[in-house]
């Protein structure tokens, strides 16, 4: 995506609005820099954003944006924040992709806690646009 813009620019286009960024809060990334998004549903169901000591400091259901500032000060006040997932006794059934992400990069997410940061999720600027979705180009239209 982001070499299209680049293109897109250096052939006279305009862009808009790429300094925002969507992050999603419940991110595990491993050693080796994989990265297993955690989807918002399992908090709706019951898990638990927790610190170091077991203690819930934010609403699991509160928006992406307040829970992605709230984990990231933690973080960078050099804390570690997790999720729990241990209740949710049904997780391989109901969420058995990520249930087996989990268990590929060492998780059992029935006996272990989830250290968890915000990722980077989507891209909310990019090419600009009339309200017919006509570019700056001839022609060119962009869509999505």
């Amino acid at each position: 995506m982001g070499l299209l813009i680049g293109d897109y620019i250096l052939h006279g286009g305009t862009a808009m609005d790429l300094e925002f960024i969507q992050f999603h809060p419940t991110a595990y990334i491993s050693s080796d820099g994989n990265v297993v998004l955690i989807t918002e549903a399992v908090r709706g169901r019951g898990a638990r954003i927790i610190d170091e000591k077991g203690h819930r400091f934010v609403n699991e259901l509160a928006p992406r944006d307040v829970l992605s500032i709230e984990i990231y000060k933690r973080i960078r006040n050099g804390e570690k924040v997790y999720l729990d997932l241990r209740g949710l006794n049904d997780l391989d059934r109901k969420f058995p992709h990520l249930y087996k992400a989990l268990l590929q990069v060492g998780i059992n997410p029935f006996k272990d806690v989830i250290p968890i940061s915000p990722a980077a999720h989507y891209s909310i600027g990019g090419i600009a646009v009339d309200i017919y979705y006509r570019t700056e180009i001839r022609n060119l239209y962009a869509i999505g």
